[in-house]
């Protein structure tokens, strides 16, 4: 009984390692990227001052 109970124990630890694991990887690629640099970010600008003002 100990040793099924210890089994199972193990497996539910690396059920919730895997989770822990899984969540962190997609916190890493979420964070990869919202940081990355934004290509033509002068033309993304001139045309949001033409559709939306000047800001002030």
């Amino acid at each position: 009984m100990t040793t099924a109970k210890g089994h199972q124990k193990q497996d539910h630890l690396s059920e919730r390692q895997i989770t822990l694991k899984m969540l962190y990887l997609a916190t890493m690629d979420v964070l990869r990227k919202w940081t990355r640099q934004i290509q033509n970010r002068g033309q993304i600008l001139l045309q949001l001052t033409v559709f939306h003002g000047e800001a002030s």
